[in-house]
Protein backbone atom coordinates (compact mmCIF):
# COMPACT_ATOMS: atom_id res chain seq x y z
CA UNK A 1 0.00 0.00 0.00
CA UNK A 2 1.03 3.63 -0.49
CA UNK A 3 1.97 5.94 2.36
CA UNK A 4 -0.80 8.32 1.36
CA UNK A 5 -3.57 7.99 3.88
CA UNK A 6 -6.69 6.62 2.18
CA UNK A 7 -10.02 6.24 3.87
CA UNK A 8 -11.19 2.78 4.76
CA UNK A 9 -14.51 3.49 3.11
CA UNK A 10 -12.78 3.99 -0.20
CA UNK A 11 -10.91 0.70 0.11
CA UNK A 12 -14.10 -1.11 1.15
CA UNK A 13 -16.15 0.35 -1.68
CA UNK A 14 -13.38 -0.37 -4.15
CA UNK A 15 -13.14 -4.03 -3.07
CA UNK A 16 -16.88 -4.33 -3.29
CA UNK A 17 -16.85 -2.84 -6.77
CA UNK A 18 -14.15 -5.24 -7.98
CA UNK A 19 -15.95 -8.19 -6.43
CA UNK A 20 -19.16 -7.33 -8.25
CA UNK A 21 -17.23 -6.91 -11.49
CA UNK A 22 -15.42 -10.21 -10.98
CA UNK A 23 -18.70 -11.98 -10.38
CA UNK A 24 -20.18 -10.38 -13.54
CA UNK A 25 -22.89 -8.60 -11.62
CA UNK A 26 -22.05 -5.25 -13.28
CA UNK A 27 -20.91 -4.40 -16.76
CA UNK A 28 -17.51 -3.00 -17.70
CA UNK A 29 -19.00 0.39 -18.42
CA UNK A 30 -20.70 0.58 -15.06
CA UNK A 31 -17.50 -0.64 -13.42
CA UNK A 32 -15.45 2.15 -15.01
CA UNK A 33 -18.00 4.77 -14.14
CA UNK A 34 -18.28 3.74 -10.52
CA UNK A 35 -14.50 3.42 -10.25
CA UNK A 36 -14.06 7.03 -11.45
CA UNK A 37 -16.71 8.17 -9.05
CA UNK A 38 -14.89 6.54 -6.17
CA UNK A 39 -11.63 8.19 -7.26
CA UNK A 40 -13.21 11.60 -7.55
CA UNK A 41 -14.89 11.24 -4.21
CA UNK A 42 -11.68 10.19 -2.51
CA UNK A 43 -9.76 12.91 -4.32
CA UNK A 44 -12.14 15.57 -3.00
CA UNK A 45 -11.60 14.26 0.50
CA UNK A 46 -7.85 14.69 -0.02
CA UNK A 47 -7.78 18.08 -1.76
CA UNK A 48 -4.79 19.18 0.26
CA UNK A 49 -2.52 16.94 -1.86
CA UNK A 50 -1.68 17.52 -5.40
CA UNK A 51 -4.34 16.28 -7.77
CA UNK A 52 -1.96 14.46 -10.09
CA UNK A 53 -0.06 12.77 -7.32
CA UNK A 54 -3.26 11.76 -5.73
CA UNK A 55 -4.66 10.25 -8.90
CA UNK A 56 -1.45 8.27 -9.42
CA UNK A 57 -1.50 6.98 -5.91
CA UNK A 58 -5.12 6.09 -6.22
CA UNK A 59 -4.34 4.16 -9.41
CA UNK A 60 -1.64 2.21 -7.57
CA UNK A 61 -4.03 1.47 -4.78
CA UNK A 62 -6.63 0.42 -7.31
CA UNK A 63 -4.14 -1.96 -8.91
CA UNK A 64 -3.26 -3.51 -5.57
CA UNK A 65 -6.92 -3.88 -4.66
CA UNK A 66 -7.57 -5.43 -8.08
CA UNK A 67 -4.73 -7.94 -7.61
CA UNK A 68 -5.91 -8.79 -4.13
CA UNK A 69 -9.49 -9.16 -5.27
CA UNK A 70 -8.40 -11.36 -8.17
CA UNK A 71 -6.32 -13.49 -5.84
CA UNK A 72 -9.25 -13.90 -3.46
CA UNK A 73 -11.47 -14.76 -6.37
CA UNK A 74 -9.02 -17.40 -7.60
CA UNK A 75 -8.80 -18.87 -4.13
CA UNK A 76 -12.57 -18.97 -3.91
CA UNK A 77 -12.76 -20.62 -7.31
CA UNK A 78 -10.17 -23.21 -6.29
CA UNK A 79 -12.02 -23.92 -3.04
CA UNK A 80 -15.30 -24.21 -4.93
CA UNK A 81 -13.69 -26.51 -7.50
CA UNK A 82 -12.25 -28.69 -4.74
CA UNK A 83 -15.67 -28.79 -3.06
CA UNK A 84 -17.33 -29.73 -6.36
CA UNK A 85 -14.75 -32.48 -6.93
CA UNK A 86 -15.36 -33.86 -3.45
CA UNK A 87 -19.13 -33.77 -3.98
CA UNK A 88 -18.71 -35.43 -7.37
CA UNK A 89 -16.55 -38.16 -5.86
CA UNK A 90 -19.13 -38.70 -3.10
CA UNK A 91 -21.92 -38.89 -5.67
CA UNK A 92 -19.89 -41.37 -7.72
CA UNK A 93 -19.27 -43.45 -4.62
CA UNK A 94 -22.98 -43.41 -3.73
CA UNK A 95 -23.95 -44.37 -7.28
CA UNK A 96 -21.40 -47.18 -7.25
CA UNK A 97 -22.75 -48.39 -3.92
CA UNK A 98 -26.34 -48.26 -5.16
CA UNK A 99 -25.32 -50.08 -8.34
CA UNK A 100 -23.63 -52.84 -6.33
CA UNK A 101 -26.64 -53.13 -4.03
CA UNK A 102 -28.96 -53.27 -7.03
CA UNK A 103 -26.84 -55.95 -8.70
CA UNK A 104 -26.77 -57.96 -5.47
CA UNK A 105 -30.55 -57.67 -5.16
CA UNK A 106 -31.02 -58.70 -8.79
CA UNK A 107 -28.73 -61.70 -8.30
CA UNK A 108 -30.66 -62.65 -5.17
CA UNK A 109 -33.98 -62.41 -7.00
CA UNK A 110 -32.52 -64.37 -9.91
CA UNK A 111 -31.29 -67.13 -7.57
CA UNK A 112 -34.69 -67.27 -5.86
CA UNK A 113 -36.42 -67.43 -9.23
CA UNK A 114 -34.14 -70.24 -10.40
CA UNK A 115 -34.67 -72.06 -7.10
CA UNK A 116 -38.45 -71.80 -7.42
CA UNK A 117 -38.31 -72.94 -11.04
CA UNK A 118 -36.22 -75.95 -10.01
CA UNK A 119 -38.69 -76.74 -7.23
CA UNK A 120 -41.60 -76.55 -9.69
CA UNK A 121 -39.76 -78.74 -12.19
CA UNK A 122 -38.83 -81.26 -9.49
CA UNK A 123 -42.42 -81.38 -8.26
CA UNK A 124 -43.65 -81.80 -11.82
CA UNK A 125 -41.21 -84.68 -12.32
CA UNK A 126 -42.36 -86.21 -9.03
CA UNK A 127 -45.91 -86.19 -10.35
CA UNK A 128 -44.77 -88.04 -13.47
CA UNK A 129 -43.05 -90.61 -11.26
CA UNK A 130 -46.18 -90.79 -9.10
CA UNK A 131 -48.31 -91.54 -12.17
CA UNK A 132 -45.84 -94.21 -13.28
CA UNK A 133 -45.99 -95.82 -9.83
CA UNK A 134 -49.78 -95.81 -9.87
CA UNK A 135 -49.87 -97.36 -13.33
CA UNK A 136 -47.34 -100.01 -12.31
CA UNK A 137 -49.33 -100.68 -9.13
CA UNK A 138 -52.56 -101.02 -11.09
CA UNK A 139 -50.85 -103.35 -13.54
CA UNK A 140 -49.55 -105.56 -10.68
CA UNK A 141 -52.97 -105.76 -9.08
CA UNK A 142 -54.53 -106.50 -12.47
CA UNK A 143 -52.10 -109.37 -13.00
CA UNK A 144 -52.80 -110.75 -9.52
CA UNK A 145 -56.53 -110.40 -10.04
CA UNK A 146 -56.32 -112.31 -13.32
CA UNK A 147 -54.32 -115.17 -11.81
CA UNK A 148 -56.53 -115.41 -8.73
CA UNK A 149 -59.62 -115.51 -10.93
CA UNK A 150 -58.08 -118.28 -13.02
CA UNK A 151 -57.15 -120.22 -9.87
CA UNK A 152 -60.62 -119.70 -8.42
CA UNK A 153 -62.37 -120.89 -11.56
CA UNK A 154 -60.08 -123.86 -12.13
CA UNK A 155 -60.10 -125.15 -8.54
CA UNK A 156 -63.81 -124.45 -8.06
CA UNK A 157 -64.57 -126.49 -11.16
CA UNK A 158 -62.07 -129.12 -10.03
CA UNK A 159 -63.74 -129.34 -6.61
CA UNK A 160 -67.18 -129.89 -8.14
CA UNK A 161 -65.81 -132.42 -10.61
CA UNK A 162 -63.82 -134.40 -8.05
CA UNK A 163 -66.78 -134.42 -5.66
CA UNK A 164 -68.91 -136.06 -8.32
CA UNK A 165 -66.37 -138.82 -8.98
CA UNK A 166 -66.42 -141.83 -6.68
CA UNK A 167 -63.15 -143.06 -5.36
CA UNK A 168 -61.55 -139.63 -5.07
CA UNK A 169 -60.22 -139.20 -1.53
CA UNK A 170 -62.05 -136.72 0.62
CA UNK A 171 -58.84 -134.98 1.63
CA UNK A 172 -58.03 -134.25 -2.00
CA UNK A 173 -61.46 -132.72 -2.56
CA UNK A 174 -61.04 -130.66 0.61
CA UNK A 175 -57.57 -129.51 -0.48
CA UNK A 176 -58.79 -128.40 -3.88
CA UNK A 177 -61.74 -126.63 -2.27
CA UNK A 178 -59.40 -124.98 0.23
CA UNK A 179 -57.27 -123.58 -2.59
CA UNK A 180 -60.37 -122.24 -4.34
CA UNK A 181 -61.58 -120.74 -1.05
CA UNK A 182 -58.22 -119.07 -0.43
CA UNK A 183 -58.22 -117.59 -3.94
CA UNK A 184 -61.74 -116.26 -3.43
CA UNK A 185 -60.82 -114.97 0.01
CA UNK A 186 -57.85 -113.09 -1.39
CA UNK A 187 -60.03 -111.51 -4.05
CA UNK A 188 -62.59 -110.33 -1.51
CA UNK A 189 -60.23 -109.49 1.35
CA UNK A 190 -57.85 -107.31 -0.60
CA UNK A 191 -60.60 -105.85 -2.81
CA UNK A 192 -58.37 -106.03 -5.82
CA UNK A 193 -60.95 -104.59 -8.21
CA UNK A 194 -61.42 -101.58 -5.96
CA UNK A 195 -57.67 -101.10 -5.76
CA UNK A 196 -57.32 -101.24 -9.53
CA UNK A 197 -60.16 -98.76 -9.91
CA UNK A 198 -58.69 -96.37 -7.30
CA UNK A 199 -55.23 -96.43 -8.89
CA UNK A 200 -56.46 -95.87 -12.40
CA UNK A 201 -58.84 -93.15 -11.27
CA UNK A 202 -55.96 -91.36 -9.56
CA UNK A 203 -53.84 -91.75 -12.71
CA UNK A 204 -56.53 -90.16 -14.86
CA UNK A 205 -57.10 -87.29 -12.43
CA UNK A 206 -53.38 -86.54 -12.04
CA UNK A 207 -52.77 -86.66 -15.79
CA UNK A 208 -55.72 -84.34 -16.42
CA UNK A 209 -54.51 -81.89 -13.77
CA UNK A 210 -50.97 -81.95 -15.18
CA UNK A 211 -52.30 -81.30 -18.67
CA UNK A 212 -54.35 -78.31 -17.50
CA UNK A 213 -51.33 -76.91 -15.64
CA UNK A 214 -48.89 -77.44 -18.51
CA UNK A 215 -51.13 -75.68 -21.04
CA UNK A 216 -52.66 -73.18 -18.57
CA UNK A 217 -56.26 -73.97 -19.41
CA UNK A 218 -59.51 -73.88 -17.40
CA UNK A 219 -58.81 -72.72 -13.82
CA UNK A 220 -55.13 -72.03 -14.67
CA UNK A 221 -56.03 -69.70 -17.54
CA UNK A 222 -56.69 -66.63 -15.37
CA UNK A 223 -53.68 -66.96 -13.05
CA UNK A 224 -51.51 -63.84 -13.01
CA UNK A 225 -48.16 -65.44 -12.21
CA UNK A 226 -46.54 -68.84 -12.61
CA UNK A 227 -46.16 -69.08 -8.85
CA UNK A 228 -49.90 -68.63 -8.32
CA UNK A 229 -50.63 -71.35 -10.89
CA UNK A 230 -48.13 -73.69 -9.23
CA UNK A 231 -49.70 -73.17 -5.80
CA UNK A 232 -53.12 -74.04 -7.19
CA UNK A 233 -51.64 -77.01 -9.07
CA UNK A 234 -49.87 -78.44 -6.02
CA UNK A 235 -52.98 -77.94 -3.87
CA UNK A 236 -55.15 -79.86 -6.35
CA UNK A 237 -52.62 -82.69 -6.66
CA UNK A 238 -52.27 -82.94 -2.89
CA UNK A 239 -56.04 -83.31 -2.69
CA UNK A 240 -55.94 -86.12 -5.29
CA UNK A 241 -53.11 -87.87 -3.46
CA UNK A 242 -54.92 -87.52 -0.15
CA UNK A 243 -58.06 -89.05 -1.61
CA UNK A 244 -56.06 -91.93 -3.11
CA UNK A 245 -54.31 -92.64 0.22
CA UNK A 246 -57.63 -92.46 2.07
CA UNK A 247 -59.12 -95.04 -0.27
CA UNK A 248 -56.04 -97.21 0.24
CA UNK A 249 -56.50 -97.05 4.01
CA UNK A 250 -60.19 -97.88 3.71
CA UNK A 251 -59.37 -100.88 1.55
CA UNK A 252 -56.90 -102.17 4.14
CA UNK A 253 -59.48 -101.71 6.93
CA UNK A 254 -62.70 -103.33 5.73
CA UNK A 255 -65.95 -102.98 7.65
CA UNK A 256 -66.75 -105.47 10.39
CA UNK A 257 -69.87 -106.87 8.73
CA UNK A 258 -67.96 -107.52 5.52
CA UNK A 259 -65.25 -109.27 7.51
CA UNK A 260 -67.70 -111.49 9.38
CA UNK A 261 -69.47 -112.40 6.11
CA UNK A 262 -66.18 -113.40 4.53
CA UNK A 263 -65.25 -115.51 7.56
CA UNK A 264 -68.58 -117.35 7.40
CA UNK A 265 -68.14 -118.01 3.69
CA UNK A 266 -64.62 -119.27 4.30
CA UNK A 267 -65.73 -121.61 7.10
CA UNK A 268 -68.61 -122.91 5.01
CA UNK A 269 -66.30 -123.59 2.10
CA UNK A 270 -63.93 -125.56 4.38
CA UNK A 271 -66.66 -128.06 5.39
CA UNK A 272 -66.27 -131.44 3.61
CA UNK A 273 -68.62 -131.84 0.72
CA UNK A 274 -70.66 -135.02 0.25
CA UNK A 275 -70.03 -137.10 -2.78
CA UNK A 276 -72.79 -138.14 -5.19
CA UNK A 277 -72.76 -141.71 -3.90
CA UNK A 278 -73.24 -140.56 -0.31
CA UNK A 279 -76.14 -138.35 -1.34
CA UNK A 280 -77.73 -141.25 -3.28
CA UNK A 281 -77.34 -143.61 -0.32
CA UNK A 282 -78.97 -141.07 2.01
CA UNK A 283 -81.90 -140.64 -0.39
CA UNK A 284 -82.28 -144.42 -0.61
CA UNK A 285 -82.36 -144.75 3.18
CA UNK A 286 -84.94 -142.07 3.51
CA UNK A 287 -87.07 -143.81 0.91
CA UNK A 288 -86.78 -147.19 2.71
CA UNK A 289 -87.48 -145.80 6.20
CA UNK A 290 -90.10 -143.07 5.91
CA UNK A 291 -90.98 -143.48 9.64
CA UNK A 292 -87.46 -142.58 10.57
CA UNK A 293 -87.76 -139.46 8.54
CA UNK A 294 -91.06 -138.63 10.18
CA UNK A 295 -89.58 -139.23 13.65
CA UNK A 296 -86.60 -137.11 12.84
CA UNK A 297 -88.87 -134.41 11.49
CA UNK A 298 -90.94 -134.54 14.65
CA UNK A 299 -87.82 -134.15 16.75
CA UNK A 300 -86.82 -131.13 14.71
CA UNK A 301 -90.31 -129.65 15.11
CA UNK A 302 -90.33 -130.24 18.85
CA UNK A 303 -86.92 -128.72 19.10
Amino acid sequence: MSDIPVSKKYIHDLKKLYTEHEEKRITDEEFSQRSDELKEREAKSLESMGHILLVRELSDIEKEVADETKKDSQQNEQALAAKNRAEQLEQDRQRQKQLLEQQAEEQKLRREKIKKENERNNYRNEMDNYVNRLEANAQRWQSRYTWLQIILLVFSAGTATMASIEGVPRWMVSLVGLIATIAGGLLTTFKIQDRIYASRKAVVEVKLECQKYDYHIEEYHDTNTEEEAFIKFSRNLNAIQGQEMLQEVELWNPKKEDKSTREEDAQRSLLPRKTVSEENSEEQKSAEDPQGDETEQAKKDST
